[in-house]
């Protein structure tokens, strides 16, 4: 989702409010930052903003912990560098080990966008020794896919493989997304067996 002009400069401001009482000016106080992953952090005006407002020089104990889709990682990255060495885990939803099924349930992601970014991911990983993650979430495109996703994974080096289940996050009609939700105890598909 692309926020217009006037949504941008409504989070700037709420950037600017947050950063102003939550975040110390200074403090060797251990400060933990965690993106939520109900946003992508790289293509946030806002979040972005406050990431590039800290300073290790001041925060010496900060850590962060980025949920990403990775896609803008290797674009964006120079936008963090000051702070990279705080990154303590990197989380990354693929949701598909193949590109035809990435491509489908990652609307306007490429699978050859995200092998990059996971390259470049792992490539961070071994220099700055954070913790780094993949995820998946079930959905009935995908879910047949769990095997392949574990050893997709163990191609980037990373060091946990995440499972989750979907979340209404109101984007489809309810009966749509009852459809998506394959761990659904009503789902059809959630008695069959699949080898």
């Amino acid at each position: 989702i692309k926020n217009t002009d006037e949504e941008v400069a409504k989070q700037q401001q709420i950037a600017d409010k947050v950063f102003e009482n939550l975040i110390p000016r200074s403090s060797h106080q251990a400060i933990e930052f965690t993106t939520s992953g109900a946003g992508e952090p790289f293509a946030s005006a806002m979040i972005m903003s406050m990431l590039q407002r800290l300073s290790l020089d001041k925060l010496p104990n900060l850590r962060l912990n980025l949920h990403t889709n990775g896609l803008l990682a290797p674009s964006k990255w120079h936008q963090i560098k000051h702070i990279e060495s705080a990154v303590r885990i990197i989380t990354v939803s693929v949701d598909a080990a193949t590109a035809a099924t990435y491509e489908q349930v990652r609307r306007g992601g490429k699978w050859q966008s995200l092998i990059e970014a996971m390259d470049f991911l792992k490539h961070k990983k071994h220099q700055l020794g954070f913790e780094f993650r993949t995820r998946m979430i079930f959905q009935q495109r995908n879910y047949l896919e769990a095997k392949a996703f574990y050893d997709f994974s163990q191609n980037f080096n990373v060091d946990r493989v995440e499972y989750s289940r979907l979340n209404n996050w109101h984007s489809w009609p309810k009966d749509q997304f009852q459809q998506h939700d394959v761990l659904h105890l009503s789902h059809a598909e959630r008695s069959e067996e699949h080898t």
